[in-house]
């Protein structure tokens, strides 16, 4: 579970998001920890992408190319309000987590700030995919064979 979590945040088909519905609906493990865990992979990724951020866009062309285009749309924003654009791009991934987590040194951000906030709003949001796949799952468990 942590692995797909972390791996999606290097590759975009890789997805948490699935992971945890994946493991909540069909494997029937606990919300809580399940989006513990997918948050903690994608944190370990993010620590990665924090320290090495440059190197690693020197090396993925097109990852560069995604990290310019979300500087020149939310950098001047991300760097005045960073509580609010970290929270924003954990909880609804507007920038995404990767590119905000390889921008932020660049744009004065430490780590400090951009890796508690970007846990507990993405925790909420792995939690949430949880709690949903739980109900859909309770749903399709209640509903009568055809």
């Amino acid at each position: 579970m942590p692995g797909v979590a972390f791996l999606g945040t290097f590759i975009w088909v890789s997805s948490g998001e699935a992971a945890v519905v994946l493991h909540v609906a069909q494997r029937g493990w606990p919300p809580l920890p399940t989006a513990l865990l997918a948050t903690v992979g994608q944190l370990t990724a993010w620590l990665v992408l924090f320290g090495a951020g440059q190197r690693i866009r020197a090396v993925w062309p097109w990852f560069d190319r995604r990290c310019e285009r979300a500087r020149a749309r939310w950098g001047d924003r991300f760097a005045r309000h960073a509580w609010v654009a970290i929270a924003v791009s954990g909880a609804l991934g507007l920038p995404p987590t990767s590119v905000a987590a390889v921008l932020a040194p660049g744009l004065g951000i430490r780590a400090r700030v951009l890796l508690p906030v970007l846990f507990v709003s993405r925790f909420a949001r792995f939690l949430v995919v949880a709690l949903l796949a739980t109900g859909f799952d309770h749903f399709h468990a209640r509903r009568p064979p055809l």
